[in-house]
């Protein structure tokens, strides 16, 4: 027996998944084979999700201070969000606000009305 969804799962793990159902089979332990297809299929649909969040989903994120984590994850609270959607927000509200300032003609080093087109990123010079 060979549970579903066995193809989306890494080829090191299927190896060792299907040698233990085997070995369940031949035992004849129906517990033990059903709890290894429940497993089986757990782990498929983990190997499924992670492999759609990597082509949909990139990571983005600043390490901090522990200090400044707290008073973020304090306002996030305050506002009965999470902390994920406190910081995406905030994220959108800043890309909103630097997409109304520049403008198309805009020249590196030029002033404009919310900052100093510097071209580069300054923190990674």
């Amino acid at each position: 027996m060979v549970p579903k969804g066995i193809d989306k799962i890494p080829q090191k793990e299927k190896r060792l998944l299907i040698e233990l159902a085997t070995i369940a089979n031949a035992s004849q332990d129906r517990l033990s084979t059903q709890r290894l297809a429940d497993l089986i299929r757990i782990r498929a649909r983990a190997s499924s999700q992670n492999a759609w969040d990597h082509d949909n989903r990139v990571l983005i994120g600043a390490r901090v201070p522990r200090a400044r984590a707290e008073i973020y994850r304090d306002a996030a609270a305050r506002t009965d969000r999470s902390l994920y959607r406190f910081v995406l927000d905030a994220l959108d509200h800043e890309a909103a606000s630097a997409a109304a300032c520049r403008s198309p003609g805009s020249v590196p080093g030029e002033q404009n009305g919310c900052f100093v087109d510097l071209e580069h990123d300054v923190q990674t010079i």
